[in-house]
C-alpha cells in the first residue's frame, strides 16, 4: 500500500511569475473544456474524460491553498 504525500507550494513559489503563468494556463484550459463539454455532440465517454481533466487541473490549482492546521503535510 502506498501513502499519498501532500504537496504544497511555498509562499515564494506562490508569488512567482511561473506559478501565475501556470494558473492562467490551467484556468484557460478549464474554460476550453467547459465549452467542449457543452457541445451537443459530446459523447458519454468524452464527457467522462473531460471531467477527469477538470479534476486534474483543479488539483493543480489547489497547490497554493493552505493546508488545515494539524494536517501532517503542514509541518
Amino acid at each position: 500500500m502506498t501513502t499519498k504525500v501532500q504537496f504544497q507550494l511555498t509562499d515564494a513559489e506562490k508569488a512567482s511569475p511561473m506559478w501565475a503563468r501556470l494558473k492562467q494556463r490551467y484556468n484557460d484550459r478549464i474554460e476550453a473544456l467547459h465549452l467542449e463539454l457543452e457541445h451537443p455532440d459530446t459523447t458519454e465517454a468524452k464527457t467522462a474524460l473531460i471531467r477527469g481533466q477538470f479534476k486534474a487541473l483543479r488539483e493543480q490549482l489547489a497547490l497554493d491553498k493552505e493546508l488545515p492546521p494539524g494536517h501532517p503535510a503542514a509541518r
